[in-house]
């Protein structure tokens, strides 16, 4: 399954919605999607909206990482919304959970112990 990409601006926010499978062949078009979007949108804010994106793999878990640097260089704030729980656990086992989504999901936890 290929990713579809879309975004929209609304005032200092640029949200992207990824809808499908963030993997190698599909990270090359991410990066320069987003180098892009930085460059033409002057935001406070990048929101990458993951209520549709059912997979990564780690090409893309790195393409994650250059969207956090993006957001660093342009002094904007990075928001995950709608990460399910998958994505979470994902993040969680690399280690990068409290990067991308702040402070660690509790219930996860809780639920690992038992």
């Amino acid at each position: 399954m290929d990713l579809e990409k879309r975004s929209e601006v609304t005032g200092s926010v640029l949200t992207l919605h990824l809808i499908g499978e963030l993997t190698g062949p599909e990270t090359p078009k991410f990066k320069e999607w987003v180098t892009e979007l930085c460059q033409e949108h002057d935001v406070n804010v990048i929101e990458l909206n993951c209520s549709r994106l059912h997979f990564i793999d780690s090409n893309g878990l790195g393409s994650l990482i250059f969207v956090r640097k993006q957001a660093i260089d342009t002094e904007a704030e990075l928001r995950l919304t709608e990460v399910s729980g998958w994505l979470r656990k994902f993040l969680q086992v690399t280690g990068l959970e409290e990067t991308f989504c702040g402070t660690p999901d509790l219930d996860l936890e809780t639920e690992d112990q038992s």
